[in-house]
């Protein structure tokens, strides 16, 4: 999810954020990274900040569905009369992509999820590997090895994709480090 905060604060200081993942089917979530996402937003002007920033000493457990909805219910859009959402009609570029949660399989089956495997999320059947250079470095400076250019304008297999049973061979994701390169002003 993607979040956009607007620095608005009358009292300066700093401002220590945390978030973590939310599974809304299971309770025992112990088959993906349960680390915590934390961040300090800190103004610039005159005065003392903390020597250490008050971490929250409680955060909602992974499937608490009353916090999730919360947050869910404040989610907010500045589309209006005043501010319109102009939706492009004349698409360059067609890409069905679908979001879904996979399994990367482990080594002798030794992880802690399904079947042995890790938990991955993966676009179009493809999770994304961490490449030791920025993509977009890579990119400019025409380095290449860090990543391809061949992500698929259309899933693997069309299926019931929100079924409750798959076959295997779905939810197993292919590691990759692909992009799909666009012009400029592309509509998509």
């Amino acid at each position: 999810m993607d979040v956009l905060l607007v620095a608005n604060q009358s009292t300066l200081g700093s401002y220590y954020m945390a978030t973590r993942q939310y599974d809304s089917v299971r309770a025992d979530v112990l088959d993906y990274d349960q680390s915590n996402v934390t961040a300090i937003l800190e103004y610039r002007a005159n005065y003392t900040p903390p020597a250490n920033p008050i971490f929250p000493s409680t955060l909602p457990s992974y499937s608490e569905f009353i916090a999730a909805d919360r947050f869910l219910d404040r989610l907010r859009s500045l589309a209006s009369p005043q501010h319109p959402v102009d939706v492009p009609l004349n698409v360059t570029t067609r890409m069905f992509i679908v979001a879904s949660m996979n399994q990367i399989p482990c080594a002798d089956h030794s992880c802690l999820g399904i079947n042995g495997n890790k938990l991955s999320s993966s676009l179009s059947n493809i999770t994304f590997q961490n490449p030791t250079t920025d993509v977009l470095l890579a990119y400019y400076r025409n380095m290449s090895g860090f990543y391809t250019s061949d992500f698929p304008d259309q899933p693997p297999w069309y299926y019931n994709f929100t079924a409750g049973e798959f076959w295997y061979n779905i939810t197993v994701a292919s590691p990759g480090t692909r992009v799909k390169m666009l012009n400029y002003n592309e509509t998509v």
